[in-house]
Formats: structure tokens, sequence, C-alpha cells
């Protein structure tokens, strides 16, 4: 035996709470090699005197702790990941199921226009008052419309050149703006859209009025 194996093997024995005085491997190396026989002698001596020490009571050994902490590591890890896996599932079916909706809200868009069809009169938007204007109530009113039309063609509406001219720069924006909000409540579900109907009954008081 060599003094490299002679090491191992005393180190060995150690371990194993072995009495190393009892080795007849360790004992036959050390009639052969001096230096290891020092080794082995001072070695003998501090497993004696560890042998009259109490054995301490070892619950868990370290490995054991390890093991049990990578396994809670590894649990913790594979909820995280099974959370995020429902998570992205969910927001692709929800993606998916956006076309089936808009379907369903354009069927209704069209039997409530199919039902919108059937009216033959709606009501006027115009409210009038209850009581009746006089002839001379009549005359007045539109004496006074005539002035106003003149007044603004005499103008040419230069006063609405500023308005006009801040209008042409904003309504492309509006424009834009109004199709972009229109577009996304269209892709939401559950959105309806109201279908205006013109007027189709006409109110005479309100034609000699004007005319």
């Amino acid at each position: 035996m060599k003094c490299a194996e002679f090491e191992q093997h005393l180190q060995r024995a150690l371990d194993e709470r072995e009495d190393v005085n009892q080795n007849d491997v360790l004992q036959q190396h050390t009639k052969e090699c001096e230096a290891c026989a020092v080794i082995l002698g001072t070695q003998a001596k501090i497993f004696a005197g560890l042998k009259l020490l109490p054995s301490p009571n070892q619950e868990r050994f370290l490995g054991n702790r390890v093991l049990d902490r990578l396994r809670v590591d590894q649990r913790r890890r594979q909820n995280k990941r099974f959370v995020l896996i429902a998570l992205a599932t969910a927001v692709a079916i929800f993606i998916a199921l956006l076309p089936l909706a808009g379907d369903r809200v354009r069927l209704r868009h069209k039997g409530e226009r199919d039902v919108a069809g059937l009216a033959l009169v709606t009501p006027n938007s115009i409210q009038l008052a209850d009581k009746s204007l006089t002839e001379q109530e009549s005359e007045d009113l539109r004496l006074v419309m005539r002035q106003l039309l003149t007044r603004l063609s005499d103008h040419r509406f230069e006063m609405l050149e500023p308005v006009d001219h801040l209008a042409s720069g904003i309504r492309p924006l509006a424009l834009t703006f109004n199709l972009a909000i229109d577009t996304l409540r269209r892709t939401l579900p559950g959105y309806s859209e109201r279908q205006s109907v013109d007027p189709q009954a006409f109110s005479w008081k309100l034609r000699d009025l004007i005319g």
C-alpha cells in the first residue's frame, strides 16, 4: 500500500468512527512507513478523545436539508411557471374569441336594422310649443329671420374666417381620432352601434314658419 492510499483508508475509517488501532490494513502499512505510523498514532489519540465525548444528536444531515430546500425552490418555480402558462392561455383564448364576438354583434345589429325598417313613421325630433302662433307672431318671426339672413349675407361671414381656419387644421385630427376610437369600440364584445333613422313625418306648421 502506498502512503496516499493509506491516508484515504485512514480518512474512511475515521468517517465511519472505526477504531484505527483494530484496522489490520493500517497497522500493516505502519510497519513499513515510519511517517504513516506517526500519523496513525496521532489520529488514534484524537479518536480516543472523541470517543469520550457524547455523540451529537444529528436530527437531519446537511445533505437532506439542502435537498429539501431544492425541492421547495423547484416547487415554487413550477407554480410560477404554471401561473404564467395559465395567464398566457387565457389571453390567447380571449384573442381567439374576439372575432366570434364581433360576428354576434354584427348579427344583432342586422336584426336591429331589420326591426327598425318596419317602422312607418318616427316622431319628429323637433319639439314644438303646445300653443300655436298667431298670424301676427308668425309674420314677425318671418321678418326677423329675413333680416338676419340679409345681414349675414352682407357681412360675407368675415367673423367666421378664424373659426374656419382653425377647423381646417383640427378636422383631419378629429376624423383620425374618431376612426381609431370607433375601430376599438367595434372590437369590444357587447358593443352595439345605434342606428339613426331619418324622420319620415313632416310638420306642416314648421314649413309654414320657414316659408
